[in-house]
């Protein structure tokens, strides 16, 4: 993998998890009544276990997505309107959208608000897929169905919007009577003058040196009371989005001076999928059943965050006449993708329950798969898999080669610490084709 593309991957993670605070995996967690981990881990099993988790959570993640079409801005642009919805069992009570997919099949859209609409609690958003082929030849089959039940942050179109709706929005979380103010400088600034806030907006007068300290002149000041509601726009020249090197925004509230987030949003939703599942061209079919409570997350319309919260539902896998089925209780799933480069990070933390498991493993979530949407599987970074104690399978992939660091025993040094007690190499394709390496016995 190119050092660039694994340099945004990995900054893909820090731009959605440093903009938003809201993005500690480790937040909020529900207590569930969980059956302990059962999983004894050893090294003729590591291999299973590894194409376990990667058929419940890694491939899931990649190729049946939560995070796709929860608005109609996203409405593909072949979509049509339906006059005569071929079946209309299940669906809302809103125009339908379908799109002839590539070989063969439908995909039908529906959405109770408009692209580009303000949202609020009770908007509903419906997928369902009809024997939609793509051109590799993967057929989707099922429906998710998406209830709004919260939004946070001043962007409810989802889309990128303007200063003027970011102000309207703003004066409506203020709540009170407010005063603006239009400035056009390269920074603005707020000073504690005793009981009273100063605002500043000061130009650049010295050319950039990184050894001498910038020289500031002043082109606007005021100074407000301590219990002032004011909004501040620092108007530029440059066309970008406001809050994304367009327009600045802030405001004063009672003192305290806070840079806003125009395009920072947060939407709760509860998503039913029913028999949701794509049936991959190599013959392997993944299926999702169940609900989950996940947050849509950014603050640049450009990027997206999804996480999956406090959620139970189940994986069915078959493949020939084999099939498996995972009981999944996600404490916190997370999946980030910058759809400008491909490249996204997937983060998981909870329990799975199996017995192509041998038993029940925990996700640790204090790790992140990283990759590339050009590549079939993740090329970097790691997942933690949990057995009996402290057994443990840890998955790290690296370009073209798939590490297993295998802890079979526990504490084998008496540090009272895991220990890797040996690390198998093998590939993706090795591990999905179970042409599993051999071992020797413990």
């Amino acid at each position: 993998m190119k050092s660039a593309l694994r340099i945004a991957m990995t900054s893909l993670m820090l731009v959605l998890m440093g903009a938003c605070g809201e993005l500690d995996i480790l937040e909020e967690d529900k207590d569930f009544e969980k059956t302990p981990r059962t999983t004894d881990v050893t090294l003729e099993n590591a291999q299973p276990i590894a194409l376990g988790i990667a058929h419940s959570v890694i491939l899931p993640s990649l190729y049946l997505p939560l995070h796709r079409f929860l608005d109609a801005s996203e409405l593909p642009a072949d979509a049509t309107l339906d006059a005569m919805p071929v079946d209309a069992q299940g669906f809302l009570n809103s125009d339908v959208y379908a799109r002839a997919c590539l070989n063969g099949g439908f995909a039908r859209y529906q959405f109770t608000r408009a692209a580009g609409e303000d949202h609020v609690p009770g908007d509903q958003v419906l997928l369902d897929y009809d024997q939609c082929m793509d051109g590799q030849g993967n057929v989707r089959n099922g429906q998710l169905r998406a209830l709004y039940t919260k939004l946070e942050g001043l962007n409810h179109r989802f889309v990128n919007q303007g200063t003027e709706h970011c102000i309207e929005q703003l004066a409506s979380d203020i709540g009170k009577s407010y005063e603006t103010r239009f400035v056009s400088a390269d920074v603005v600034n707020f000073y504690r003058r005793g009981e009273l806030v100063e605002l500043q907006a000061a130009n650049l007068t010295s050319p950039e040196d990184e050894d001498i300290p910038p020289t500031y002149e002043a082109v606007y000041s005021e100074l407000f009371s301590s219990d002032a509601n004011v909004i501040i726009v620092n108007q530029r020249e440059d066309a970008l989005p406001t809050s994304l090197g367009g327009d600045d925004v802030y405001s004063l509230r009672e003192g305290a001076p806070l840079r806003e987030r125009c395009q920072a949003y947060e939407r709760h939703l509860s998503i039913t999928a029913t028999a949701y599942e794509i049936s991959l061209a190599d013959g392997l079919t993944l299926q999702m059943n169940g609900s989950v409570q996940a947050r849509s997350i950014s603050e640049d319309p450009n990027l997206a965050a999804l996480r999956v919260v406090d959620s139970d539902y189940s994986m069915r896998v078959t493949l020939g006449n084999t099939e498996d089925t995972y009981s999944m209780q996600m404490d916190d799933v997370m999946f980030s993708e910058d759809p400008l480069n491909g490249a996204y990070s997937l983060k998981a933390k909870g329990l799975v329950n199996s017995s192509a498991l041998f038993g029940v493993m925990e996700l640790d979530g204090e790790h992140a798969l990283l990759g590339n949407a050009s590549e079939a599987l993740p090329a970097s970074g790691g997942l933690n898999v949990k057995g009996f104690g402290l057994e443990s399978v840890f998955i790290a992939p690296d370009e073209d080669v798939l590490a297993l660091r295998v802890d079979y025993n526990g504490d084998g040094n008496g540090d009272t610490f895991p220990d890797v007690d040996e690390t198998l190499f093998v590939t993706w394709v090795q591990l999905l084709e179970r042409g599993f390496i051999e071992v020797g016995s413990e």
